[in-house]
């Protein structure tokens, strides 16, 4: 892994909010950017919020869907 896979991989390894589904959070990642960045609204922790835009804006700039997708197993204790 790199480094900066290591770093998200952390980020999305800390406690989990309630309230987000895995299938909302994948389905969002589908959906595109926009509605990434309603679903990390609805994480209170910091570290949690940006490690979840950070996927969202990789979907406006990479198109990294699966990566998106991956991360929230980890957000949602998938």
């Amino acid at each position: 892994m790199k480094p900066s896979q290591l770093l998200v991989f952390a980020i999305f390894s800390m406690d989990m909010v309630q309230g987000v589904s895995l299938q909302q959070c994948q389905i969002a990642c589908r959906s595109g950017e926009e509605a990434m960045y309603k679903i990390c609204r609805q994480f209170p922790q910091p570290a949690l919020r940006a490690g979840c835009w950070t996927s969202a804006v990789g979907l406006k700039y990479m198109n990294r869907v699966k990566m998106c997708e991956s991360a929230c197993f980890y957000l949602t204790g998938g």
